[in-house]
């Protein structure tokens, strides 16, 4: 019997998703986020990122004023380029021939 199972989907687009299907469905539209949301994100996603590091967030080296500016970013993304910043600066700083 599966009259209690509840089913979630996610769709970068709707245009391509039959209309039989989008019939079943509760449509749920998420924006891109907003510049004012991006601080939010940013913080939020450092802090997941801490987490699966096994670090504390305060430890993280905070990102330059400018690395988002004039971009439109999707959660995905961000994250991906807050990894990507993280990593080189590890490199970068952490280095075996940069430690005392």
């Amino acid at each position: 019997d599966l009259s209690y199972v509840s089913y979630i989907a996610t769709a970068n687009s709707l245009a391509t998703i039959p209309r039989a299907l989008l019939s079943r469905f509760t449509i749920a539209l998420v924006p891109v986020p907003r510049a004012e949301d991006i601080t939010a994100l940013i913080s939020s996603i450092t802090g997941e990122i801490a987490r699966e590091w096994g670090a504390d967030a305060r430890m993280l080296p905070l990102l330059p004023a400018t690395f988002c500016t004039g971009k439109s970013h999707n959660a995905r993304e961000l994250r991906a380029a807050i990894q990507a910043h993280l990593h080189s600066w590890t490199e970068e700083h952490l280095a075996p021939h940069r430690l005392h």
